[in-house]
């Protein structure tokens, strides 16, 4: 049942990307995989937080491979039935989030109830525990999930995953995590604001920032085994080290205020004060 689908109805489709075209503006490269979209039509739109409705201004499909080089990509449609791959050109559509969900609105009655679908998509993923764990940031709830059953699957506490740049807020969080091993922030392909980076600066809080998750991953392992080696190094260097020394005979330059001796260290550490 969960793989038919109807190419009538309202129509429901996943965002792929959104991107700025020139001419349009921000468009969203749309799989619609149930129902139909027409020129015109209300539509709700999950983001990070509170779904937007706006109206389709424009279905858009690429043109033939003959015409790739003319000025204009796309040809404008009026219907697009499911299952099929169209552009969607709107207005308010900068905050869409890539991998979120594009509903048509039928009546005005469904845009309370489909918003709270549409953002409980995002709540699905969203993790904000009280307990101690590394930062995780995405650009898409897909990518985010992927990096969450990633961590998982290794046994690393998350403190914070969500979709959006890495904020001062981030870095400030990362910060206040007590275990050296998981004060640091993994982010997936998304940018790191300005004022993140001067909070970076102050906390040394490390990023790690990749297109590709598992150099993320590689990359925060690395680094536990090295933030390991180093507290290790410490803490021998803060073990106090019995020494013994023996007199060497006919070695006592000065008996007292200082005594001066040759000495033989048979054992342990001794070190100057």
């Amino acid at each position: 049942d969960n793989l038919k689908l109807t190419a009538t109805g309202p129509g429901v489709g996943t965002i792929l990307e959104v991107k700025e075209e020139k001419g349009l503006g921000t468009t969203l490269d749309v799989i619609l995989y149930n129902g139909e979209f027409n020129s015109g039509d209300t539509v709700i739109v999950g983001t990070a937080h509170e779904p937007i409705v706006t109206k389709i201004r424009a279905l858009l499909k690429p043109k033939p491979l003959t015409e790739i080089r003319s000025e204009e990509r796309f040809l404008p449609v009026k219907h697009v039935a499911a299952a099929s791959g169209v552009k969607i050109a709107a207005p308010k559509l900068e905050n869409a989030l890539a991998g979120s969900t594009i509903r048509v609105v039928a009546c005005a009655e469904e845009v309370e109830a489909l918003s709270i679908e549409l953002k409980s998509e995002l709540e699905a993923v969203r993790i904000d525990a009280e307990s101690e764990g590394v930062i995780l940031k995405a650009d898409a709830i897909g990518s985010l999930e992927a990096l969450v059953g990633e961590l998982k699957a290794k046994n690393i506490a998350i403190h914070h995953a969500d979709v959006g740049p890495v904020s001062r807020r981030d870095v400030i969080r990362a910060s206040a995590i007590k275990d050296p091993l998981l004060s640091a922030i993994l982010a997936f392909n998304v940018e790191i604001l300005p004022d993140a980076i001067s909070e970076v600066q102050k906390t040394n809080v490390p990023v790690f920032c990749s297109d590709i998750i598992y150099s993320i991953l590689e990359n925060y392992e690395q680094w536990t085994e090295e933030q390991k080696m180093r507290i290790e190094q410490e803490r021998l260097e803060a073990v106090i080290r019995p020494g013994a020394v023996r007199l060497l005979p006919d070695c006592v330059f000065r008996q007292s205020r200082p005594a001066i001796v040759g000495v033989q260290i048979i054992g342990g550490v001794i070190r100057t004060h």
